[in-house]
């Protein structure tokens, strides 16, 4: 449900028109993204060597965070070395890989895209 909320933050952020809520939402997805930090995580995965279910539910986010973040800089992973270990290790597990189609990634920038909010309009592919 935690990973839900946050992923509801970065599509809200992702279609905003509003600087205020550009900010608001971005705070709240570092809240969100440093109360992760500050719990057990047991690298590479959540917990420890093997992919479970709660590397599957942040998935989504973390794919679409390390994606806007190649646009538009949101800093969200900065001074969270665990977390942002633990979002490369899910992005890049084969298993996450395989379940996304080949376009997945410019579908997503289409779709943020065509939000035309502000993160929109740093988006050129």
């Amino acid at each position: 449900e935690f990973s839900s909320s946050l992923l509801v933050a970065q599509y809200a952020l992702a279609a905003t028109h509003e600087e205020s809520a550009v900010i608001t939402l971005s705070e709240k997805l570092n809240a969100g993204l440093s109360w992760i930090e500050s719990s057990n995580i047991q690298l590479p995965y959540f917990n420890g060597a093997e992919l479970s279910l709660v590397d599957i539910a942040f998935a989504p986010l973390f794919i679409r965070l390390n994606l806007i973040s190649n646009f538009y800089p949101l800093n969200l992973f900065k001074n969270k070395p665990t977390t942002q270990q633990w979002s490369f290790n899910v992005c890049a597990h084969p298993v996450i890989k395989e379940s996304m189609s080949q376009d997945y990634e410019s579908l997503i920038l289409q779709n943020i895209q065509s939000k035309q909010g502000i993160i929109a309009q740093h988006i050129n592919v």
